[in-house]
């Protein structure tokens, strides 16, 4: 009906699959989920984006049957718990997270992206998108999340742009950039990783959304879209 209505789509974003398997997901809803999933490839060609939520509260064969609906996109977006279980889960052991974002690229076929983001810093590790680009999506991320922390509102294309130009740092998301930067350097294996530092809420109001706010701004500029 979309497609009807707009035309062509630049990005797919499914999410909230701890939400619908909360009591817990059988050989049959993976089914059901990979069904869905050629449907929409059958349709359109554009990038599939899923939000990797955590997977402390299933037991060890729905963590598996998880991850496999994992594999069925093209870019994960991770926090920091969540990239450490789905590498454990594969059978990948990582002394860190960037080593995990990198063991799920190497492990899991279909994603080519890996997006971590937390309060103070973000990170991509990439096989399709180049440094510019990847760095241009978490500044777009980092500041569509804190607009959201300090007005309780989304903020539109102007106002998201405004922010973005408001280089106010997390001292701590900038020492962890450097280390990263100097340990890794911007590359692992044949994945691009680029790191930033996310900005300091001037004023809070509330947390909610923010996630949203950040992954929408993110899937938007690794499509293409201008500010």
């Amino acid at each position: 009906q979309i497609l009807d209505k707009y035309g062509g789509l630049n990005m797919v974003n499914l999410v909230g699959w701890h939400v619908i398997f909360a009591n817990g997901i059988s050989n049959r809803d993976f089914r059901l989920v990979e069904g869905v999933i050629k449907r929409i490839r059958g349709v359109t060609d554009s990038p599939l984006f899923t939000d990797a939520g955590g997977l402390a509260a299933f037991d060890e064969e729905e963590r598996r049957l998880l991850c496999r609906v994992y594999s069925l996109f093209d870019i994960l977006s991770v926090n920091e718990d969540e990239v450490l279980q789905i590498s454990r889960t594969i059978r990948a052991r990582a002394k860190d997270e960037f080593r995990a974002m990198h063991n799920i690229l190497e492990s899991l076929k279909r994603p080519s992206t890996v997006w971590l983001h937390s309060l103070d810093y973000q990170a991509s590790l990439s096989t399709k998108y180049g440094r510019k680009l990847l760095e241009r999506a978490q500044v777009a991320a980092a500041a569509a999340g804190v607009y959201r922390v300090e007005r309780s509102t989304y903020p539109t294309l102007e106002k998201l742009t405004k922010r973005m130009k408001i280089k106010n740092f997390s001292e701590k998301g900038l020492k962890i950039t450097r280390h990263v930067t100097k340990k890794y350097g911007c590359k692992m294996g044949a994945a691009e990783l680029v790191v930033t530092p996310c900005y300091g809420a001037r004023n809070f109001t509330s947390t909610v959304g923010a996630g949203d706010a950040a992954a929408a701004a993110y899937t938007y500029a690794i499509a293409g879209g201008e500010f």
